[in-house]
Protein backbone atom coordinates (compact mmCIF):
# COMPACT_ATOMS: atom_id res chain seq x y z
CA UNK A 1 0.00 0.00 0.00
CA UNK A 2 2.84 2.35 0.83
CA UNK A 3 4.39 1.90 -2.61
CA UNK A 4 1.07 2.52 -4.33
CA UNK A 5 -0.16 5.59 -2.45
CA UNK A 6 2.90 7.62 -1.50
CA UNK A 7 4.51 8.15 -4.94
CA UNK A 8 1.45 9.76 -6.58
CA UNK A 9 0.77 11.87 -3.49
CA UNK A 10 4.33 13.12 -3.21
CA UNK A 11 5.08 13.75 -6.87
CA UNK A 12 4.20 17.38 -6.35
CA UNK A 13 6.07 17.60 -3.06
CA UNK A 14 9.84 17.91 -2.94
CA UNK A 15 11.18 15.51 -5.57
CA UNK A 16 13.34 12.42 -5.21
CA UNK A 17 14.92 13.37 -1.89
CA UNK A 18 11.50 13.46 -0.26
CA UNK A 19 10.71 9.97 -1.62
CA UNK A 20 13.97 8.59 -0.25
CA UNK A 21 13.40 10.04 3.20
CA UNK A 22 9.82 8.72 3.35
CA UNK A 23 10.83 5.21 2.32
CA UNK A 24 13.86 5.05 4.65
CA UNK A 25 11.75 6.20 7.61
CA UNK A 26 9.06 3.69 6.64
CA UNK A 27 11.66 0.92 6.51
CA UNK A 28 12.93 1.82 10.00
CA UNK A 29 9.38 1.91 11.39
CA UNK A 30 8.44 -1.39 9.80
CA UNK A 31 11.60 -3.05 11.10
CA UNK A 32 10.70 -2.03 14.64
CA UNK A 33 7.17 -3.34 14.20
CA UNK A 34 8.45 -6.63 12.78
CA UNK A 35 10.86 -7.13 15.67
CA UNK A 36 8.19 -6.51 18.29
CA UNK A 37 5.77 -8.89 16.53
CA UNK A 38 8.46 -11.55 16.21
CA UNK A 39 9.26 -11.44 19.94
CA UNK A 40 6.19 -13.37 21.15
CA UNK A 41 6.48 -16.40 18.84
CA UNK A 42 10.25 -16.53 19.36
CA UNK A 43 9.79 -16.52 23.15
CA UNK A 44 7.13 -19.24 22.88
CA UNK A 45 9.30 -21.39 20.61
CA UNK A 46 12.33 -20.92 22.83
CA UNK A 47 10.51 -21.72 26.07
CA UNK A 48 8.31 -24.54 24.74
CA UNK A 49 11.01 -26.47 22.89
CA UNK A 50 13.94 -25.32 25.04
CA UNK A 51 16.02 -24.02 22.16
CA UNK A 52 18.24 -20.97 22.13
CA UNK A 53 16.72 -17.64 21.24
CA UNK A 54 18.95 -17.10 18.19
CA UNK A 55 17.92 -20.51 16.84
CA UNK A 56 14.25 -19.82 17.64
CA UNK A 57 14.56 -16.46 15.86
CA UNK A 58 15.99 -18.08 12.73
CA UNK A 59 13.35 -20.84 12.72
CA UNK A 60 10.45 -18.43 13.23
CA UNK A 61 11.80 -16.02 10.63
CA UNK A 62 12.09 -18.84 8.09
CA UNK A 63 8.56 -20.05 8.90
CA UNK A 64 7.16 -16.55 8.46
CA UNK A 65 9.05 -16.06 5.20
CA UNK A 66 7.62 -19.32 3.87
CA UNK A 67 4.14 -18.31 5.00
CA UNK A 68 4.37 -14.73 3.73
CA UNK A 69 6.22 -15.20 0.46
CA UNK A 70 3.22 -16.53 -1.49
CA UNK A 71 1.17 -13.48 -0.58
CA UNK A 72 4.01 -11.17 -1.52
CA UNK A 73 4.54 -12.91 -4.84
CA UNK A 74 0.81 -12.95 -5.65
CA UNK A 75 1.10 -9.55 -7.33
CA UNK A 76 3.88 -10.71 -9.65
CA UNK A 77 5.13 -14.25 -10.26
CA UNK A 78 2.11 -15.95 -8.66
CA UNK A 79 -0.49 -13.56 -10.07
CA UNK A 80 -2.21 -16.40 -11.95
CA UNK A 81 -2.64 -18.52 -8.80
CA UNK A 82 -6.08 -18.19 -7.22
CA UNK A 83 -7.88 -19.95 -4.40
CA UNK A 84 -11.67 -19.60 -4.34
CA UNK A 85 -11.27 -16.92 -7.00
CA UNK A 86 -8.93 -14.83 -4.81
CA UNK A 87 -5.24 -14.10 -5.26
CA UNK A 88 -3.10 -15.38 -2.40
CA UNK A 89 -2.78 -11.86 -1.01
CA UNK A 90 -6.55 -11.35 -1.14
CA UNK A 91 -7.07 -14.78 0.45
CA UNK A 92 -4.75 -13.89 3.33
CA UNK A 93 -6.53 -10.55 3.69
CA UNK A 94 -9.96 -12.18 3.66
CA UNK A 95 -9.01 -14.85 6.18
CA UNK A 96 -7.34 -12.45 8.60
CA UNK A 97 -9.93 -9.67 8.38
CA UNK A 98 -13.14 -11.65 8.08
CA UNK A 99 -12.38 -14.84 9.97
CA UNK A 100 -9.39 -14.70 12.30
CA UNK A 101 -9.92 -11.24 13.82
CA UNK A 102 -13.63 -11.76 14.59
CA UNK A 103 -12.99 -15.27 15.95
CA UNK A 104 -10.20 -13.92 18.15
CA UNK A 105 -12.48 -11.17 19.46
CA UNK A 106 -15.27 -13.68 20.09
CA UNK A 107 -13.00 -16.07 21.96
CA UNK A 108 -11.52 -13.23 24.01
CA UNK A 109 -14.97 -11.92 24.90
CA UNK A 110 -16.18 -15.40 25.89
CA UNK A 111 -13.03 -15.98 27.92
CA UNK A 112 -13.41 -12.72 29.85
CA UNK A 113 -17.17 -13.21 30.26
CA UNK A 114 -17.32 -16.88 31.21
CA UNK A 115 -13.92 -18.47 31.89
CA UNK A 116 -11.88 -15.84 33.72
CA UNK A 117 -12.94 -15.61 37.35
CA UNK A 118 -15.11 -12.59 38.10
CA UNK A 119 -12.80 -11.44 40.90
CA UNK A 120 -9.68 -11.62 38.70
CA UNK A 121 -11.44 -9.82 35.84
CA UNK A 122 -12.73 -7.08 38.14
CA UNK A 123 -9.30 -6.70 39.71
CA UNK A 124 -7.65 -6.34 36.30
CA UNK A 125 -10.32 -3.98 34.94
CA UNK A 126 -10.48 -1.76 38.00
CA UNK A 127 -6.77 -1.44 38.74
CA UNK A 128 -7.31 -2.90 42.17
CA UNK A 129 -10.75 -1.53 43.00
CA UNK A 130 -11.33 1.84 41.30
CA UNK A 131 -14.03 2.28 38.62
CA UNK A 132 -15.99 -0.78 39.78
CA UNK A 133 -19.26 0.21 38.09
CA UNK A 134 -17.53 0.60 34.74
CA UNK A 135 -15.81 -2.79 35.13
CA UNK A 136 -19.12 -4.51 35.91
CA UNK A 137 -20.59 -2.97 32.75
CA UNK A 138 -17.64 -4.27 30.73
CA UNK A 139 -18.13 -7.77 32.14
CA UNK A 140 -21.84 -7.60 31.28
CA UNK A 141 -20.99 -6.52 27.74
CA UNK A 142 -18.35 -9.26 27.36
CA UNK A 143 -20.84 -11.87 28.54
CA UNK A 144 -24.04 -10.92 26.74
CA UNK A 145 -23.69 -8.16 24.15
CA UNK A 146 -20.25 -8.41 22.55
CA UNK A 147 -20.47 -12.08 21.49
CA UNK A 148 -23.74 -11.42 19.63
CA UNK A 149 -22.33 -8.36 17.86
CA UNK A 150 -19.12 -10.17 16.92
CA UNK A 151 -21.07 -13.14 15.51
CA UNK A 152 -23.06 -10.65 13.38
CA UNK A 153 -19.78 -9.09 12.17
CA UNK A 154 -18.33 -12.55 11.48
CA UNK A 155 -21.38 -13.67 9.48
CA UNK A 156 -21.39 -10.39 7.56
CA UNK A 157 -17.68 -10.79 6.75
CA UNK A 158 -18.35 -14.33 5.53
CA UNK A 159 -21.09 -12.91 3.32
CA UNK A 160 -23.87 -14.91 5.01
CA UNK A 161 -26.09 -11.83 4.88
Amino acid sequence: LLFLTIPPCSLHARGAAFHHVVFVLSAVASMGAMLSLLEVPVAWLSETFRISRPRATVLMTLALILLGAPATLSTSVLSDVTVFGLSLFDLYDFLSSNLMLPLDGLLLSLFVGYVWSRSDALDALTNGGTLLACAKAILFLCRYVTPILIVIILLNGLKVF
